[in-house]
């Protein structure tokens, strides 16, 4: 019925279908969220970015890695916010680059996301974009980042303080 809908003329439905494939664990999943990803609609290739937050692993790692050089920034921002799940350095590195995207949204996904990975290494990460960062949004996401895994580090206590 899923992969039905994926070819559903509606892009909402073929969106929906993509988001509810989070939820089924079929080996078959990873080939339609793949053709989804590659749909002409933007809400349908971020619905299934973002699907693959509930997959994560290599195969899914793979389609993400592809998806946060999308066109689209609501895709990347999906993508990157999917790569939170992964928790690992492959993630990380992937991460650290979506920091510097064009689109604020996608910072923000990517500092939200690096609160699922990494640790002295993020932390650093995030301490550097906290001087860098000028969009008010994102910088709220990155102290909200730090503050939830590092409460008690006194160098995150104290640049916090400075903002």
């Amino acid at each position: 019925l899923l992969e039905k809908a994926l070819t559903d003329q509606d892009a909402s439905v073929r969106s929906s279908a993509a988001s509810a494939l989070s939820n089924v664990g079929d080996d078959k999943v990873f080939a339609l969220l793949e053709k989804a990803l590659t749909d002409q609609d933007a809400s349908v290739r971020s619905s299934a970015a973002y699907a693959l937050s509930n997959v994560g692993d290599d195969k899914a790692f793979a389609l993400l890695e592809k998806a946060l050089t999308d066109q689209d920034a609501n895709v990347r921002s999906s993508a990157a916010y999917a790569l939170g799940n992964v928790g690992d350095d492959k993630a990380f590195a992937l991460l650290e680059k979506a920091l510097t995207d064009q689109d604020a949204s996608v910072r923000s996904s990517a500092a939200s996301a690096l609160g699922n990975v990494g640790d002295d290494k993020m932390r650093d990460l995030l301490l550097k974009q906290l001087t860098k960062e000028k969009n008010r949004d994102v910088l709220k996401m990155i102290r909200d980042t730090l503050r939830k895994r590092f409460a008690d580090d006194p160098v995150v206590k104290k640049a916090l303080e400075d903002f």
